[in-house]
């Protein structure tokens, strides 16, 4: 695998990523999945916790899988996209947690 980070391009419905330079963050796997106007992604080297990054065009989200599904940092999406996210991380949680041992390793 490749050690460039991409920077994703939130803008509209296309995916753009282009290369950037390694960093401590390292690249993303993105998108585990689509739902909507969501988009559900790892970036690798970020932090061992269990985790999922949710961006939207209005901001993004973190949320903890483990040891309990919770917010951890929201930026820009309304208290509604939240909850319509935080449904959705519930929704997909086996997924999510299978596509994370997948790219990462236990």
């Amino acid at each position: 695998m490749s050690n460039e980070t991409y920077q994703v391009d939130r803008r509209g419905a296309n995916e753009h990523a282009t290369p950037q330079s390694d960093s401590a963050v390292g690249f993303s796997r993105c998108p585990i999945f689509r739902q909507g106007a969501f988009r559900f992604c790892f970036f690798s080297r970020e932090e061992p916790r269990i985790h999922i990054h949710v961006t939207h065009t209005d901001g993004e989200a973190k949320f903890w899988l483990e040891p309990e599904i919770e917010l951890a940092l929201n930026q820009g999406l309304s208290q509604k996209q939240v909850g319509e996210a935080l449904d959705l991380v519930h929704a997909h949680h086996e997924e999510i947690i299978h596509a994370w041992h997948s790219h990462f390793g236990n």
